[in-house]
């Protein structure tokens, strides 16, 4: 489409990384600081508040704001992708962020078999993806064509300039 996206389409296990590192890692350090709070009577009820407060916050945060505004999430970033509209190419702003990570309960709905669509679906987009018209580009820096690798002659090291006199001058040192 014009003014569609122009980098590649992300691969799902660049995806699934950047998602690894957006929610479970937070869901880990969520948890971790919620236990503080679950010593059992009315504690484990504030344990549950600062689970929920801090998990509804992170994904409005992360998802919404900066994910929607940029496209690059956290997780993203790692990962080396960017989440746009498919029509545009551009970020889909925070409101439809957040709507999008609701939509993906369709993914999960049946059996998970939604996240797994971008193993063989041609845009690799989940369910969700294609409800809100979004894909995941890859924006990993691009090889050059040629070799993988490139030998180069070791650089020169610093000398001294060759002057007479100068006892650094190994071949100036024979003639004086």
């Amino acid at each position: 489409p014009v003014g569609g996206p122009a980098a590649p389409l992300a691969s799902w296990g660049k995806r699934a990384l950047g998602g690894l590192i957006d929610f479970v890692l937070p869901g880990i350090v969520i948890g971790i600081i919620s236990s503080f709070f679950n010593s059992g009577g009315n504690e484990s009820m504030i344990g549950g508040i600062v689970q929920f407060v801090l998990g509804v916050g992170w994904v409005v945060y992360n998802v919404g704001y900066v994910g929607g505004n940029t496209g690059v999430t956290y997780g993203r970033r790692v990962a080396k992708t960017r989440l746009v509209s498919a029509a545009t190419g551009q970020p889909i702003g925070p409101g439809m962020s957040i709507l999008r990570y609701f939509a993906h309960i369709v993914d999960s709905i049946i059996c998970y078999i939604g996240w797994l669509f971008p193993l063989w679906d041609a845009k690799r987009q989940t369910l969700a993806d294609k409800m809100l018209n979004t894909v995941v580009l890859d924006e990993s820096p691009t090889t050059p064509p040629g070799p993988a690798t490139v030998h180069r002659e070791t650089p020169p090291r610093h000398t001294q300039p060759e002057l007479p006199g100068n006892p650094r001058n190994t071949h100036h040192r024979a003639e004086t």
